[in-house]
């Protein structure tokens, strides 16, 4: 399968072979069966890379990398600062992006 990172590592330890090949080979490494399986970004691109005809099965979200989500950081002692209605709109806004985020991934997806 081609899954880098930690997902790699979790697959070599569980019996499979993982290998890193370049975006850009995928298709054609499924459609050969140099490879039996690969994770990519998403569906979105998954769709755009074609890659539904070469495998026959897809499974979404993978468990190495369950989805969209952005990251914020925020002092803590600024946000600690904040009173407890602005905390709650940081907090909410943040929801709200990654919400947004992956409401379009999943729209660009389908649509």
């Amino acid at each position: 399968m081609r899954i880098p990172g930690i997902g790699g590592e979790v697959l070599r330890k569980v019996g499979g072979t993982p290998v890193n090949i370049p975006g850009a080979e995928l298709f054609t490494a499924l459609e050969s069966g140099t490879i039996d399986a690969t994770e990519w970004v998403g569906p979105m691109n998954d769709l755009a890379f074609g890659l539904f005809r070469a495998a026959r099965y897809y499974y979404y979200p993978g468990w190495h990398e369950p989805g969209t989500t952005l990251e914020a950081i925020i002092n803590k002692k600024a946000f600690d600062g904040l009173s407890k209605d602005l905390q709650s709109i940081v907090r909410n806004a943040c929801k709200m992006v990654n919400q947004e985020m992956s409401t379009e991934f999943t729209l660009r997806t389908t649509g």
